[in-house]
């Protein structure tokens, strides 16, 4: 069973944005000085590469509102353009959805569903398109790599962390999307501008360590979406026992 990645991502559209939104103004030189927005733009895009290109990732997303959380985590490392070995994990209301894959087998749990399969060329090829957080983040920025200037201002900086408002009646599509991205971001827009308020907090060293966004709706309900950026080197995959898995 196959997990779309960019299904999971492109639906918590508001979370997505947040994302990146946050990400514009990590800093790069170990949290020595705060940044406003107009230099950010080169700073998000060595940070995001470093993660997107990374042949070691460890990433967790996190989303809460009243109804409950969900998890999703990138854990992989590469060898070339090939995985050596991975752990991606969804955690819903419906339970665990994940796949691992060590020692050229892969191994999945769709919500109690154990089976295993050997890996091929062709799953190696798949994996990397669908489960890595570089697949996640082409998804982000096709939609959102021009978005977040419009409407995001710093409330405060400090050293080590920043505190961001956007103003959602601001936003505005890219007019380089091809039209049919841009029919889709602006249909987004226009229930994203309904939402009441936007704000996010995010702490940083070398690179961001982890970002909070708080989306609040009209009724004053909240939804809470968490970036920790745990690792781009040297990853170590805890692997559960694989002795319930059956080929």
């Amino acid at each position: 069973m196959l997990i779309n990645t960019k299904k999971f991502v492109s639906k918590m559209f508001v979370f997505a944005l947040l994302l990146v939104l946050t990400l514009v103004l990590i800093a790069c030189d170990g949290g020595s000085k705060t940044l406003d927005l107009n230099g950010a733009k080169d700073i998000y895009t060595k940070t995001v590469a470093a993660y997107v290109d990374g042949t070691s990732v460890d990433v967790k997303f996190s989303y809460s509102d009243n109804k409950g959380n969900q998890t999703i985590v990138f854990k992989y490392n590469l060898e070339g353009n090939k995985i050596k070995d991975l752990a991606y994990v969804v955690n819903n209301l419906n339970g665990e959805l994940s796949i691992y894959v060590k020692d050229g087998v892969a191994y999945m749990n769709a919500y109690g569903t154990k089976s295993t399969s050997t890996m091929t060329d062709s799953d190696y090829a798949t994996f990397m398109e669908k489960y890595t957080f570089k697949s996640a983040m082409e998804e982000v920025n096709s939609l959102f790599g021009y978005t977040f200037y419009t409407g995001a201002s710093v409330k405060n900086a400090y050293v080590g962390k920043i505190e961001l408002d956007c103003d959602l009646s601001k936003l505005s599509a890219d007019p380089a999307l091809d039209d049919d991205k841009l029919f889709e971001m602006e249909e987004n827009l226009e229930k994203l501008k309904e939402k009441k308020a936007l704000t996010v907090e995010y702490t940083y060293g070398d690179y961001i360590t982890k970002l909070v966004g708080v989306v609040t709706e009209q009724d004053d309900s909240t939804k809470t979406f968490t970036v920790e950026f745990n690792a781009n080197s040297s990853v170590t995959i805890d692997f559960p026992s694989f002795e319930s898995y059956k080929d």
